[in-house]
């Protein structure tokens, strides 16, 4: 947003903060990589539980890494985890590309974009600021309500 405001380039906003995001999971693979398993076995995990980490990230990896950028924790993780399972560095490079690239282009593209609505929507939540707070009161009553309902039914 702060790009549209200000007359920065998007297309160089968007490169940086991609090269970052990539760079830096290649960094935390590389941490994962040369100490990541050592870290591991000095935790209490059982060396079953390690193989079984293990064999999932060898399933599902490529999709975490894929999804990881979305998700907080995983997004700080990502790299340190495939690089400590073993994921091989291509197969890695290869998701964590395009990973990225979704993750930039959809909070720095999408923001970017549709920023211009922003006022609008802001607008229209001011205006509309009592039915909303009225309309959460009764998904949280009613929410409520069924709670308290099924509680007691189940107890006969």
């Amino acid at each position: 947003m702060l790009a549209k405001q200000s007359g920065m380039g998007i297309k160089w906003v968007l490169l940086l903060a991609w090269m970052a995001a990539f760079i830096g999971d290649n960094i935390g693979y590389l941490i994962g990589r040369w100490g990541g398993k050592a870290v591991l076995l000095k935790l209490p995990i059982k060396p079953v539980q390690l193989i079984r980490m293990e064999g999932f990230f060898l399933k599902y990896g490529a999709g975490i890494v894929l999804v990881a950028h979305f998700i907080s924790i995983l997004r700080l993780l990502n790299g340190v985890v495939a690089g400590s399972m073993g994921m091989p560095w291509k197969k890695f490079v290869f998701y964590n590309l395009v990973g990225a690239a979704l993750w930039v282009g959809v909070w720095g593209g999408g923001s970017y974009f549709l920023s211009d609505y922003m006022a609008q929507l802001i607008n229209w939540l001011a205006k509309n600021e009592g039915y909303l707070i009225g309309a959460v009161i009764a998904v949280v009553m009613l929410g409520g309500g069924f709670w308290w309902w099924r509680g007691r039914y189940k107890k006969r």
